[in-house]
C-alpha cells in the first residue's frame, strides 16, 4: 500500500521530468549543426572573436563559443566579462581600441538581433560611441545559417582576414 502511495505522489514529478528531458531532443540536432557551424568559423579565422548580439536568445548560440578552446585558440575578448564588468561600472571606451585600425581582424556574431546591441544586467554592452567605431571599421561580410561574420572594412589600415567562402554575401 505504502509503495502505490509512494508511486501516486512522485508520477507528477516523473512526467514533469520526462516532459523537460524529452522537449530538449528536437533542438540537440540544430545545436550541434550550430556548434559545428561557429568550430569550422574559428578553424578558417583563428583570430575572430565572438561578439554579442541584441537578439532574443542570442546568448545561446554564443554559449557556443567554446569551441574555439576546443580548437587551442586564445581568446582576447569575452562578451561575459565585459558584460559584468558593464554593470559593475566599467566605461565602455576601454573597447576602443579593439575597433580601431582593426586590432581584431573579424568578429563572429549571432545572426539573431542586431551587432553587439545586447544588454547584460540592464546595462548596454556598448555605448553609441563605440557602436559608430564597430560599423565605421567593420562590415558584414557573410551571413551563414546561424552566424555572420563583420570583417575589418578596406581602408581600416589594420590586417584583415579574409572572409570564409561559402557563406552569402551581404
Amino acid at each position: 500500500m505504502a509503495a502505490c502511495v509512494m508511486i501516486a505522489c512522485a508520477a507528477p514529478m516523473w512526467a514533469c521530468s520526462w516532459y523537460q528531458m524529452a522537449r530538449q531532443i528536437p533542438s540537440y540536432g540544430t545545436a550541434l549543426a550550430k556548434a559545428a557551424e561557429l568550430r569550422k568559423l574559428f578553424e578558417g579565422s583563428p583570430l575572430a572573436e565572438m561578439g554579442h548580439n541584441s537578439g532574443d536568445d542570442a546568448a545561446e548560440d554564443e554559449f557556443l563559443r567554446v569551441e574555439r578552446a576546443f580548437l587551442g585558440q586564445a581568446v582576447r575578448f569575452d562578451f561575459v566579462n565585459f558584460a559584468d564588468q558593464r554593470a559593475a561600472g566599467l566605461p565602455a571606451s576601454v573597447i576602443y581600441p579593439l575597433f580601431e585600425r582593426c586590432s581584431v581582424p573579424s568578429w563572429i556574431l549571432p545572426r539573431r538581433g542586431d551587432a553587439f546591441r545586447g544588454a547584460s544586467y540592464d546595462v548596454p554592452l556598448l555605448d553609441e560611441q563605440a557602436l559608430d567605431r564597430f560599423h565605421a571599421t567593420y562590415e558584414l561580410t557573410r551571413r551563414y545559417e546561424f552566424y555572420e561574420v563583420w570583417s575589418c572594412r578596406s581602408g581600416s589600415d589594420g590586417q584583415g582576414q579574409s572572409p570564409l567562402p561559402g557563406g552569402t554575401q551581404r
